[in-house]
């Protein structure tokens, strides 16, 4: 516990975050920005232990629902991560889970390229981006390697935006 109030906080900037955004790709800029891995974004930003559970049908640190970042936060939690947990908590993101699945990261090729993710893409009868009209993809267009889970996991953080299998942008 000594040794996560004396590491610096990961910096933030409001103005990387864009409005609708999923908790996902905020995630995945704090991570990129401060260079954490998975493990360390928890331990750092919600004082939380990784959770190996793959097997089940909601992942312990799934994206889709997220409780669980409110019994982890770090005392004082940043403004920004509080923000976006309560964001994820709305009533009409918690209709969105409901109706989503954290199997995989579901995406917009022309929205990942501008470095936005919107959790609607986890909702497994959107098939289309209602911004592109591009289709809604589960796995990578080079290798098709099914994208990882929608979950605070080593896979999902490993190479941002990039495929896990061959490397590639998604």
């Amino acid at each position: 516990m000594t040794e996560l109030l004396t590491s610096p906080m990961p910096i933030w900037q409001d103005e990387w975050s864009s409005p609708g955004e999923s908790l996902y790709s905020a995630l995945l800029k704090l991570a990129m920005v401060n260079t954490l891995q998975a493990a360390e974004l928890l331990r750092r930003v919600f004082n939380a232990p990784m959770s190996h559970g793959s097997s089940l049908a909601i992942h312990r640190r799934s994206l889709l629902e997220t409780g669980w970042t409110a019994r982890y936060a770090a005392d004082p939690t940043p403004q920004y991560i509080g923000t976006l947990c309560r964001h994820s908590l709305t009533p009409v993101s918690l209709q969105i889970a409901a109706l989503s699945l954290d199997k995989c990261v579901r995406y917009c090729p022309a929205c990942l390229s501008e470095g936005i993710h919107y959790p609607e893409f986890q909702i497994a009868s959107l098939t289309r981006c209602p911004i592109h009209a591009q289709a809604i993809l589960s796995s990578c267009r080079s290798c098709n390697a099914p994208t990882p889970r929608y979950a605070v996991t080593t896979a999902t953080f490993l190479s941002p935006y990039r495929c896990v299998e061959c490397g590639l942008y998604l």
